[in-house]
């Protein structure tokens, strides 16, 4: 009988949830990291690692830094000669305990770090016969994070974490990710407002962006950290002073740049991925040691390029572990991509093709290729974070990963002023280019066009349905877009754009129903119009605030 012993730690999510700066966000997540790599540490210390980690089949972590992200999974699995004693597995957490709480050199009264992390371990013995231990160990560590937090909970950690911001930033190392501020004696991550307004720091406009942005932010949070840690009152005051602070600073930046700031670059992406047909992939492999390394490794190479691609792109990484990520990003930065462009560049770095490669080589019969959802919630930049990163995971959770066929991105726009918007769209469907060409052609039109296009499809609504259902959308086109602003060639060329969009969303809808013996959802098909449309003018949309 061969034996295996795996590790969950927590609790990740409810202190995430948490924070409310990027900077919060960011050491909530790199915490939990730092703590599976005190885990991976500690196990080899008892000597339950062997050489080189050549038991370890989960995760397989290079060693090139990823700026900053947290880089290790939330569960190990590791293959052990015997039973493991639950005398020595409680020695290894509470070496864990012990070694994370190097990370809170300045200890506020009171505080265990033992009181905020979950670590639970499962051990079982499989024979020749039984398929995936990788997913029944999952089934039982499933179990096992159901059990109640301890009394005091997670409730100080990111308050914590806050206080002892600097320390943790010194343990990811200094980099890319990270601004230099206070004569760069300190490190930090932009704020949410720096991240909506990246674009605005290009070249020709980055000695007014970083004199009016970002030297008053860099002042108000060197004042916040220094006053944060007398009392409660001083702390929200300086809270209070850091938030108005760029509030103040973004006037200022507008009334010097004019009309270069846009309604966008008040609001913020929160984006979350997850690999799709990952169970049934490691399930084929089964318990073949080397195909799951291999398949660890693969995941791992593509949380090193998702992280590059995330960070040139001039966003956040949060979380990189296999095939989850977590990042904070602007609408567009300043080479003038948009989100949906950097979701296309994860997507081309995703080893789909080599997992399904990989599931074949130990199971001939496996023909899934793994791909990615994404989940992508846009707010305002003052949103509460917690309100976007519970969007973000509904979006995912609740819509992507229930999509037929998966493969998809489920986004939500929800403006300052309550409204919101969004669909879910196929990644791997004719549409979803379609849906890219439009961006694309909404780039040289004017914003007013835009949204008389937008209204005009709104008030026809009932017309535009009876002519998808007959094939009749090029006349009805052609019938209620014939005015003068319409011949231009750029008006014709984006007019045709939205047209075909319309069409791809109907044939596959349509299709989609086939499958199922039912009738196409129109109702479905004009949500994703009008949402994508509306996202087109949210793009290009003045800010008149």
């Amino acid at each position: 009988m061969t034996h295996y012993l795996a590790f969950t730690l927590g609790p990740i999510y409810s202190t995430i949830r948490q924070a409310r700066k990027t900077r919060e966000l960011w050491a909530a997540s790199y915490v939990f990291s730092a703590l599976m790599r005190e885990l991976l540490a500690e196990l080899r210390n008892q000597e339950l690692l062997t050489q080189n980690d050549s038991n370890l089949l989960a995760p397989r972590i290079g060693q090139r830094p990823r700026n900053g992200a947290g880089i290790y999974p939330d569960r190990c699995y590791l293959k052990i000669s015997e039973k493991i004693d639950s005398e020595k597995v409680s020695a290894v957490i509470s070496g864990v305990i012990s070694r994370v709480s190097n990370h809170f050199p300045e200890q506020p009264g009171g505080f265990d770090p033992a009181d905020h992390f979950r670590i639970f371990a499962a051990q079982i013995e499989l024979g020749d016969e039984e398929k995936s231990v990788i997913l029944k160990l999952n089934n039982i560590l499933d179990a096992l994070e159901f059990q109640p937090a301890v009394p005091n909970g997670d409730t100080k950690l990111v308050s914590v974490l806050e206080d002892n911001i600097r320390h943790l930033y010194d343990d990811a190392g200094k980099n890319s990710v990270f601004i230099s501020f206070d004569g760069g004696r300190q490190q930090r991550l932009p704020s949410l407002l720096e991240l909506a307004t990246t674009e605005l720091n290009a070249e020709q406009r980055q000695k007014d962006y970083l004199e009016l942005l970002t030297k008053p932010t860099n002042e108000a949070i060197i004042a916040y950290q220094r006053r944060q840690k007398t009392n409660k009152q001083d702390k929200a005051a300086a809270e209070k002073l850091e938030a108005e602070a760029q509030e103040n600073a973004l006037l200022k930046l507008k009334r010097t740049i004019g009309a270069t700031v846009k309604f966008r670059h008040k609001y913020v992406c929160f984006v979350k991925a997850d690999g799709d047909s990952i169970g049934k992939t490691i399930g084929s492999i089964g318990n073949h040691d080397q195909g799951i390394q291999d398949f660890s490794s693969l995941l791992g190479q593509f949380a090193d390029n998702a992280v590059d691609k995330i960070t040139a792109f001039g966003a956040i990484p949060v979380y990189a572990g296999g095939d989850d990520l977590l990042f904070v990003a602007p609408i567009q930065n300043v080479a003038g991509k948009h989100i949906f462009d950097l979701l296309a560049d994860l997507d081309g770095v995703f080893p789909g093709q080599q997992l399904e490669d990989l599931g074949k080589k130990y199971h001939p019969d496996f023909n899934i290729k793994p791909t990615l959802s994404f989940g992508l919630s846009v707010s305002y930049y003052k949103y509460p974070m917690f309100e976007s990163l519970d969007a973000m995971d509904r979006l995912l959770f609740g819509d992507a990963k229930h999509f037929p066929g998966k493969n998809a991105v489920a986004f939500r726009v929800l403006k300052h002023s309550g409204q919101s918007f969004g669909a879910t769209l196929a990644k791997g469907e004719n549409a979803y280019t379609k849906f890219s060409e439009l961006l694309k052609s909404c780039r040289t039109q004017d914003t007013a066009f835009l949204t008389s296009v937008m209204h005009r499809l709104t008030e026809l609504k009932p017309f535009l349905e009876d002519a998808l259902r007959h094939a009749q959308t090029e006349y009805f086109f052609k019938h209620h877009f014939n005015e003068s602003d319409h011949a231009a060639s750029a008006a014709q060329n984006y007019l045709k754009a939205v047209r075909e969009l319309c069409e791809e969303l109907w044939k596959e809808e349509t299709t989609r129903a086939k499958t199922e013996n039912q009738s196409g959802d129109m109702s479905v098909v004009t949500g994703q119009i009008y949402a994508a449309l509306r996202f087109v003018q949210f793009l290009n949309q003045e800010d008149h605030d």
